[in-house]
């Protein structure tokens, strides 16, 4: 019955991050994406995975591109553009461009520099960036449950892979405590269940995949009442590891992981996304 209590547990967690609630402030005119499918306007900022148009009424918009995005290449600052655009899942999230051509004009009264757009255009356009750009790495920290230690470790982030939603997350954690002392190697993956990160809110995410774990109890007793463990007797066990958590726009997040087959069977992390 133990292998089937990290399911259970893992059940639990999902059940404890499905009810939270959205706390989205309402969107300003410069935060909201226009709500046509079709925006004209000039082009203010250009980057890898977003551009910012200034619409023909003085609207800032914020738009996402991905590699079906049809654009010219570079996609110039100053130039007058027709966008066709598909909606986000998050009404303050940016519109996902699919086609943007070039017009006739310019408009002269348009910000020639990113710091002439008003500032909450900009964390807009920061908070989409972060969530499409391909990369990252970042730390973590927490306890875990049965054995009881205390946990630190690096990860990576490579993604969106196959969809803006998914991306590859693999870790490396030390564990201490009493009696045991582990490194785990996980090949993790993670799904978001928003395709973007509403601005200063916690979005969730689940996850899993293999978790390699290399790890020894006990200790031998030196000179004195010091103690230091020896690697002499060193284990591994292969399992799977099950995952629920939250995570903001800036990186941070909370994350509760559960193990099957492997040590230990609950932990509860805290990270960044740099």
């Amino acid at each position: 019955m133990k292998t089937f209590e990290p399911l259970v547990r893992f059940a639990l967690l999902l059940v404890l991050f499905s009810p939270l609630p959205s706390f989205a402030q309402s969107p300003t005119t410069t935060q909201r994406a226009a709500s046509q499918s079709t925006a004209t306007g000039t082009v203010v900022f250009a980057g890898p995975a977003t551009f910012i148009l200034r619409t023909e009424n003085g609207e800032f918009v914020v738009f996402a591109m991905n590699r079906r995005t049809v654009r010219p290449r570079p996609l110039v600052v100053g130039s007058r553009v027709n966008v066709e655009s598909t909606p986000a899942d998050d009404p303050d999230g940016a519109r996902t461009a699919t086609n943007v051509t070039v017009g006739a004009g310019a408009d002269s009264a348009a910000p020639r520099t990113f710091d002439d757009i008003p500032p909450s255009v900009r964390q807009l356009e920061r908070d989409v960036a972060r969530t499409a750009r391909r990369y990252g790495v970042g730390i973590r920290a927490g306890v875990g449950l049965d054995p009881e230690l205390v946990s630190v470790g690096v990860h990576a982030t490579f993604g969106p892979i196959f969809s803006r939603r998914l991306a590859f997350r693999p870790n490396l954690e030390f564990a201490y405590g009493e009696l045991t002392s582990q490194v785990s190697v996980n090949l993790e993956g993670i799904y978001r269940l928003s395709e973007t990160m509403p601005r200063n809110q916690w979005s969730p995410y689940a996850g899993g995949g293999p978790t390699l774990g290399f790890s020894h109890r006990g200790f031998s007793t030196q000179t004195g009442d010091s103690r230091s463990f020896d690697f002499s007797d060193l284990s591994f066990k292969g399992g799977l590891n099950l995952l629920a958590g939250v995570e903001k726009p800036n990186g941070v997040f909370v994350e509760m992981k559960a193990t099957v087959y492997s040590d230990p069977h609950l932990r509860v992390l805290f990270g960044v996304t740099f």
